[in-house]
């Protein structure tokens, strides 16, 4: 399939609500192709980060086929100086501020800022912030995730934001042939 044709009976597929009994099948042979292109573009991608995980906990060794019996040295020298980092970077855990346009905006200022403070904590902004610093420490970059979600705060909803994770299977597969994330095809999990 061409790469129009791919994207068109994508966009056409999910327009259209089945019926029971139809049969989705170029839809879904579509999608498939989708995302075994991008599977294979993304191959040394995944290939660096299995590695640099391996460094990460000091397991590097394993891949150089050297016997059972013989000694294989680990040093946790990264292990130790990334988690270092890392927490000083959670030490320095931001804090969203709404600075108010005007003086007379300075109280909704202060109570916007309690609101985003509390929606962070209702989503466990914390952790996901440790995950997303381990991810940018070990493998050079992080992706976060951020939309809304109804059954938030006992139901009346709010937004969440969380890591979309570096590590397989990701959750967020960007376009590699464009400079623009934005210009370009994007697959994440549903």
């Amino acid at each position: 399939m061409a790469e129009q044709d791919i994207m068109t009976t994508i966009y056409e597929g999910l327009s259209i609500k089945p019926s029971p009994g139809d049969s989705a099948s170029d839809l879904v042979s579509a999608i498939q192709s989708l995302y075994d292109e991008y599977k294979t573009a993304y191959r040394d991608e995944w290939d660096r980060l299995t590695a640099n995980e391996k460094m990460y906990h000091g397991d590097h060794w394993s891949d150089t086929g050297s016997g059972s019996n013989e000694p294989q040295p680990v040093m946790p020298i990264i292990f130790s100086t990334v988690e270092n980092i890392q927490a000083d970077l959670m030490d320095e855990y931001p804090e969203a501020v709404i600075t108010p346009e005007s003086s007379n905006d300075e109280k909704i200022g202060k109570i916007l800022t309690r609101v985003v403070a509390q929606n962070h904590e209702a989503c466990d902004y914390l952790y996901e912030y440790n995950d997303l610093m381990h991810d940018l420490l070990v493998g050079g970059y992080m992706i976060q995730e951020v939309g809304w979600d109804p059954t938030l705060n006992y139901g009346f909803g709010g937004a969440y934001i969380c890591s979309a994770g570096l590590r397989w299977p990701m959750t967020c597969i960007l376009s590699r042939c464009v400079t623009s994330t934005p210009a370009g095809r994007t697959l994440t999990a549903i």
